[in-house]
């Protein structure tokens, strides 16, 4: 993690550097993306804090609170916004979480334990983020852990894997070399950035590249959530944004070719579109090539 916390002072200083994030309503060039890092690792550092949840959507703040993590020496719990309110709570409690950061407090009511917690409101990347301070047992996990990382699995409780740093700036690298990245990349992030891949290899990768990373809504792309998939709307966000990579499950790119081909679409700024999570047919891969996306299993 500390290559890319140096990533983003090197690129700061550089002139004329594109835009680190952008979310819907604002976007963060890379020395505000820097500042913005610092000032959140010095609360995380004040409070003591070793363990910390994030149960926040697909914005700016989430990066911010997750590199100030790292900087903070803080392991963070990927939180993903389709786990069940008890999925959740396992999480929490068996990561031993300090603090969780929400914008919604309320909603985030049924996944905290019955012990006392205090709610604070400290802005994050301009963001409102609750700061809900939890009676968790934070220093149980093992050295040099950064992350917490969560799969829910078909039954039973979640299933939790703890990444260290060191791995995780690693596996950034490696994905960044691989995509070829450069500075004028528009990487689309599509999935919940607690989804490991989309964490990794679409924001981190694309930082260390000093590329941009396009943070996408469900309401602008089309993934609600669930089976329902727009893949009009998808092909469309992928278009307007100029994005030039981007991460898919083998369902949106279906819904995508299908789309571009009822549409007779071109994605001319689209150069590496990856897809994982579940297996994909190679009809599916040979159909989207024959359109023209650019996929790689």
């Amino acid at each position: 993690m500390q290559r890319i916390l140096e990533a983003l002072d090197s690129h700061a200083r550089r002139p004329h550097a594109p835009p680190a994030l952008e979310g819907r309503e604002r976007a963060l060039g890379y020395g505000e993306l820097a500042r913005a890092v610092e000032r959140t690792a010095a609360r995380l550092r004040r409070d003591r804090v070793r363990v910390v949840a994030l149960a926040l959507p697909n914005t700016p703040a989430w990066v911010v609170a997750d590199l100030a993590a790292a900087a903070a020496g803080c392991a963070v719990v990927p939180i993903p916004p389709f786990f069940t309110s008890a999925q959740a709570r396992h999480a929490l409690e068996a990561s031993g979480a300090e603090l969780l950061l929400t914008l919604h407090p309320e909603a985030a009511a049924p996944l905290l334990p019955p012990r006392p917690v205090w709610l604070e409101r400290h802005p994050v990347a301009g963001e409102p983020v609750a700061w809900l301070h939890l009676d968790g047992r934070g220093g149980e996990l093992p050295a040099g852990a950064a992350k917490v990382t969560f799969t829910s699995g078909t039954t039973g409780e979640p299933k939790g894997v703890v990444l260290a740093g060191r791995a995780l700036g690693e596996v950034a690298v490696s994905l960044a070399a691989a995509a070829e990245g450069r500075a004028g990349d528009r990487h689309l992030c599509l999935s919940p950035l607690a989804v490991l891949l989309e964490n990794v290899a679409g924001v981190y990768a694309p930082l260390l590249a000093g590329a941009t990373v396009r943070l996408a809504s469900p309401e602008e792309s089309g993934l609600a959530g669930g089976a329902s998939v727009d893949g009009h709307r998808l092909a469309r966000c992928l278009a307007a944004t100029g994005a030039t990579s981007a991460i898919l499950t083998p369902g949106p790119l279906q819904a995508l070719t299908a789309a571009v081909a009822a549409e007779g679409l071109r994605l001319p700024a689209l150069r590496f579109l990856a897809v994982g999570g579940a297996p994909v047919s190679r009809t599916l891969l040979a159909r989207a090539t024959a359109l023209g996306l650019p996929v790689y299993e």
